[in-house]
C-alpha cells in the first residue's frame, strides 16, 4: 500500500526460468502493476482487469509503474530494456502482457494460477 491508501502494488517476475537464475540465457519480465487497495481478509489475489502502463508512473489503480520496476533482462545478451507503453491483463486464465520495449513490441503470456505473497508489512520495516 503506498501514499495515502490509493493503490495496492503487485510485483510481478515473469520469465522462461522457474530459478530466476540470471546468468542462464533465459529471458526476464519485471512489472510493477498497481490495483485498488483489496480487502486481504478474504486472501491475497492480483484483481482481475487491464493494466496500462503508464509513463508518469502516478501509482493509480490498473497502472504499471515504468522505471526500475518495470524492465526487460535478456539473459543471452544481458542487454535491460525499459518498458515504455503496453498493457498487462490479469484474469481467470492467468496474465497476458503486450509491453513495448527497445522499439519492439513483447507478447508475454502465463497461464494458470498466479502465486501471491505478501511482503507488505516486512518490506518496509
Amino acid at each position: 500500500v503506498l501514499g495515502e491508501d490509493v493503490a495496492d502494488s503487485y510485483l510481478l517476475f515473469l520469465s522462461d526460468d522457474t530459478e530466476y537464475n540470471l546468468s542462464s540465457n533465459k529471458i526476464y519480465y519485471r512489472l510493477d502493476l498497481f490495483s485498488e487497495i483489496v480487502d486481504k481478509s478474504n486472501g491475497f489475489a492480483i484483481p482481475y482487469g487491464t493494466y496500462i502502463v503508464d509513463e508518469e508512473s502516478s501509482r493509480q489503480p490498473f497502472t504499471v509503474a515504468v522505471g526500475q520496476y518495470s524492465d526487460f533482462l535478456s539473459g543471452p545478451t544481458k542487454e535491460i530494456g525499459a518498458v515504455t507503453a503496453g498493457r498487462v491483463v490479469v484474469d481467470e486464465n492467468g496474465i497476458t502482457a503486450e509491453l513495448h520495449i527497445m522499439g519492439g513490441v513483447h507478447t508475454v503470456t502465463y497461464k494458470g494460477y498466479i502465486p501471491v505473497s505478501d511482503f507488505s508489512d516486512s518490506y518496509f520495516e
